[in-house]
């Protein structure tokens, strides 16, 4: 009889600390994210059927692939941008834009949102979520959301906040992983009334090949995003409003800049092994800069050589902390030989320097009076120095002032 007793106490005993285990385990991962069972998207590719906003508000949208090295994004972005006749034409914080509603574009769930606070915005929302098991996205920039998804997000927020160092922006931001099933068309919330854009929109589908990034690991450290599977989100519209969509792109400041070459949404990855052309790492970041994880979110350090969003065939720089360049977008009037201003498709580890005249990116092409000289030492390293006259005949050489860069 003793000895059963003890079991049956043991076996209390074990239960409770059962228990009290799925307890803990409940609350951390209901603190980091809720788990949701969500369908599959199958092979369907028209997932939403309402636009996030009335697109009789929205004057232009952007493709994927634009700049903004002032502002952080040295990289092609991954996202676009919805904006209406009244953003303003040159990067600003001076707005006031009326409330507008967005919308649910489909059936899906509300997994995530951010609050964020900048010294220039304000309070503003990031908002993940996702309509199917393999495909999920983010409105960000909005200026308040919902009752309903408010009431959610205080009741789920983390007690910390994060900060972004971007490097030129600083956030401050509020986490809370939520479980809102939103129908389609329901109100989630207002555009931003003091970004330059209405609200940014990223999407990501995990059924279609990564992106060939050189580096693709460096990729896959990003916290938030899954940065190998972005895609074009008006592709993911019914007909109508894709057609409505694709007819609205144009510049981020210029609605009268096009796209005339396909693909017509632009292009985010622009990597071409073995040439100078894409994405290029200050030397010696791979694991953190001074402490700091997740390199890939402080572009500023970074460089891409690419092309711009309207016109493929138009070689760019993006960098945002090169000693000697203000952090905005150069143009180049590429060349199809010689030494100077090649495409970055053409250069590689051939032992030459090649040198660069710096064009401003406004309507004129003015000459900047400065050049860049770089070369690549192999096929995954890259120099780069700046030089305060243009280009002249060469030869060219490298001082104590260059910066190096790795893939």
């Amino acid at each position: 009889m003793l000895r059963n007793n003890k079991n049956w106490l043991l076996a209390v005993v074990l239960i409770i600390l059962g228990v009290v285990f799925m307890l803990v385990i409940f609350h951390t991962d209901k603190n980091k994210s809720q788990s949701i069972n969500l369908p599959s998207c199958g092979d369907k590719k028209e997932i939403f059927s309402f636009s996030p906003i009335d697109l009789n508000a929205v004057e232009r949208v952007t493709p994927q692939g634009e700049f903004g090295p002032s502002g952080g994004h040295v990289f092609p972005v991954k996202h676009v941008y919805f904006l209406d006749k009244d953003s303003p034409k040159t990067y600003s914080m001076d707005i006031n834009r009326p409330k507008v509603e967005m919308h649910a574009p489909a059936d899906m769930w509300i997994t995530h949102i951010q609050k964020y606070w900048d010294k220039n915005r304000g309070d503003e929302y990031y908002v993940h979520f996702s309509p199917c098991k393999e495909i999920s996205g983010g409105f960000f920039h909005m200026s308040d959301i919902s009752p309903k998804l408010k009431s959610e997000f205080e009741k789920h927020k983390e007690d910390k906040k994060d900060i972004q160092d971007r490097g030129i922006v600083t956030f401050e931001s509020i986490n809370s992983f939520v479980n809102i099933k939103v129908n389609a068309d329901e109100l989630i919330g207002y555009a931003s009334v003091k970004s330059t854009q209405m609200f940014d929109f990223n999407l990501i589908d995990t059924r279609v090949p990564e992106l060939n990034f050189i580096n693709k690991e460096r990729f896959a450290k990003h916290r938030a995003f899954d940065l190998l599977h972005e895609v074009c989100p008006y592709d993911y519209f019914t007909p109508e409003i894709k057609s409505s969509l694709y007819s609205k792109i144009s510049g981020y400041f210029d609605s009268n800049k096009k796209r005339t070459k396909e693909p017509f949404c632009g292009e985010y990855m622009q990597d071409i092994p073995n040439t100078a052309q894409g994405i290029w790492f200050r030397k010696g970041t791979a694991n953190g800069e001074q402490g700091k994880e997740n390199i890939i979110e402080r572009e500023i350090l970074h460089l891409a050589l690419a092309h711009e969003a309207y016109d493929p065939q138009m070689p760019v720089l993006s960098a945002g902390s090169l000693e000697g360049l203000e952090p905005i977008l150069y143009y180049i009037e590429p060349k199809t030989d010689g030494l100077i201003n090649r495409d970055w498709k053409d250069i590689t580890s051939d032992g030459n320097i090649y040198c660069y005249d710096l064009i401003f990116n406004d309507n004129n092409l003015t000459p900047v009076g400065k050049s860049i000289i770089i070369q690549m030492p192999t096929s995954a390293t890259l120099k780069i120095e700046i030089i305060n006259s243009p280009c002249g005949n060469g030869p060219w050489s490298f001082t104590n002032k260059v910066t190096e860069f790795e893939r």
